[in-house]
């Protein structure tokens, strides 16, 4: 009785090893995907900052060009066709 105790005692000594060493892996694990997913989410805050940026500078350009159009427009030609200035 005292062996076969020892013997299961044993096995579950070794489990409980197992099962912490899994629990490692488990945790670095845990802390490696944290990372990637801090990583990622630091790019994308970048790439959304830059995309913002890059379409307000896009808006901007078409307000100047729309506004060079307007005043081209208004020096080309007067109400016979003739150029002014």
């Amino acid at each position: 009785m005292i062996e076969e105790d020892k013997k299961n005692q044993d096995r579950v000594h070794d489990l409980v090893e197992k099962l912490h060493a899994k629990l490692k892996i488990y945790k670095r694990q845990l802390e490696e995907s944290e990372q990637v997913a801090s990583c990622n989410l630091a790019k994308f805050k970048q790439l959304q900052q830059a995309c913002d940026d890059a379409h307000e500078r896009a808006d901007s350009a078409e307000n100047a060009l729309a506004k060079m159009r307007a005043r081209s427009r208004g020096v080309s030609a007067g109400p016979h066709g003739v150029a002014h200035s």
